[in-house]
């Protein structure tokens, strides 16, 4: 008579079955590990209790310019990145050891020979199988194309703040220049029209005058605006050239000599010979004519200006601008260059004075590797120091 089998000898798993199974799921998980360590773009790593690396992913070992994660293991932060960097990260894995706490925190990674990165991190505590804590592991992503385009956009957003606040100021300088001379003009104009036929001859010659110098001062803040605007929109000729100093400092005094003798002050020039600078002509001129113009302001009646040009290291050329005016503050003379403080005065004799000259001035002698420093005392007179390349640049 044949031998029944039992039901339950169907859902019965042979021990060779089982073992089968166990290494298809090993070896699935393994393959499911190996993926993700060696194809996912961002950084995985595994460190013991001493931050030291006991295994890293593909990426991160592209990212530490190895040719096989294995060469990680055993190295620590500090074999990679700076040591403020490599410091940080491990105070940071100590806490995460004795806290147990995860960490996500956004990070600069500096390096010994190599740019900064930024680094979006999650790190947590490794534990065994009984819970213990035994070291740390992370997931890393670079993130730093997405930093520097942040960073971009808020250099660009305060660029943007910047031009609109320099505009404003721009404006209110432009106002009050114009404002002065022009009231000046129109008041002259009126009175010399009403009461002409009985105008002493010398009241006349001082009302015209005056009215020059309304329309000088108009026409100078006129050449100025004009240089202002191809300058920010870098339409401005500001190719450099090997010049004579001599001629172009004889050429700006001859432009202010009318206004200078109109005050009776002196003005003295040390011929400089046949030094000469790197610089464009029309650009050097502009500075000159504004520095000389802002010294006769500024200097009382029967004063005195003198000027010299040297070489200094072979390099650069100074001219050198020096009044017996009425000085500066020290805190007017750190004001004096920047568009949003207000540095406006009058001239010794009432002459307008608004600044814009001198911010110009600045920033043309910038185009050019050039810069201007001022010395001054109050009641001591202003020296002016305009440095410029010596030799075209190799």
């Amino acid at each position: 008579m044949p031998t029944m089998k039992n039901p339950e000898d169907k859902t019965r798993i042979e021990p060779e079955d089982e073992i089968t199974r166990l290494r298809e799921t090993l070896r699935q998980e393994r393959f499911f590990l190996d993926t993700l360590m060696n194809y996912l773009p961002d950084f995985i790593y595994f460190k013991d209790r001493q931050s030291r690396f006991i295994r890293i992913n593909r990426s991160h070992a592209v990212f530490f310019d190895l040719k096989d994660p294995e060469e990680a293991i055993g190295k620590t932060d500090f074999d990679y990145f700076s040591e403020e960097h490599a410091q940080q990260a491990f105070k940071d894995e100590q806490r995460i050891m004795e806290t147990g706490k995860e960490l996500h925190t956004e990070e600069k990674e500096t390096h010994h020979n190599a740019p900064d990165t930024w680094a979006s991190t999650v790190k947590m505590p490794l534990r065994d199988n009984d819970g213990n804590i035994i070291g740390t592991f992370g997931m890393s992503r670079d993130i730093t194309h997405r930093k520097k385009a942040d960073e971009e956009i808020k250099r660009k957003n305060q660029q943007l703040q910047e031009s609109i606040a320099e505009k404003d100021k721009f404006f209110s300088i432009l106002a009050h220049d114009l404002r002065d001379p022009l009231s000046t003009f129109v008041a002259t104009t009126e009175l010399i029209t009403e009461d002409i036929q009985i105008m002493p001859f010398e009241e006349i010659v001082n009302i015209t005058q005056s009215m020059k110098d309304s329309a000088t001062a108009i026409y100078r803040l006129l050449e100025n605006l004009l240089e202002w605007s191809k300058l920010k929109r870098d339409t401005l000729d500001s190719s450099p050239e090997k010049i004579l100093l001599k001629e172009s400092i004889t050429n700006s005094i001859y432009s202010i000599n009318e206004s200078a003798n109109a005050k009776n002050i002196n003005i003295e020039f040390s011929d400089p010979g046949d030094l000469t600078g790197y610089i464009n002509k029309n650009i050097l001129g502009t500075v000159l004519r504004n520095i000389l113009n802002n010294s006769v302001k500024f200097t009382h009646r029967g004063g005195k200006i003198n000027i010299s040009a040297e070489t200094v290291n072979n390099d650069y050329c100074k001219i050198i601008i020096t009044d017996s005016g009425i000085g500066m503050s020290d805190e007017l003379v750190n004001k004096l260059f920047l568009i949003n403080e207000k540095t406006k005065r009058e001239g010794t004799e009432g002459e307008h004075s608004g600044g814009l000259g001198l911010l110009l001035s600045k920033e043309l002698l910038e185009k050019n590797n050039g810069k201007i420093e001022v010395k001054s005392r109050e009641g001591e007179g202003s020296s002016f120091i305009i440095s410029i390349p010596g030799h075209s640049p190799a």
